[in-house]
């Protein structure tokens, strides 16, 4: 799948969550982010060890971000 076809599956994805009257306007929306990332990821930086992680415990230097990337091999 090229950037472009998944950037319009993400965005589909997105439409369709805050179609949906339970979901919340950010959190709801979250898993689709990740997917995205980790799809697009392994092309972008040659890899597959990337990994992310959503609402990761605090960080002391930045505090609370909603992601995180780490690198395994590093």
């Amino acid at each position: 799948m090229n950037f472009q076809t998944r950037c319009e599956q993400y965005l589909q994805d997105l439409h369709r969550t805050q179609a949906n009257p339970d979901a919340t306007p950010e959190l709801s929306l979250f898993p689709h982010l990740q997917t995205f990332l980790e799809e697009v990821a392994p092309n972008y930086f040659s890899r597959d060890t990337i990994t992310f992680t959503q609402e990761p415990r605090r960080i002391d230097q930045i505090g609370r971000p909603d992601f995180i990337a780490r690198d395994e091999l590093l």
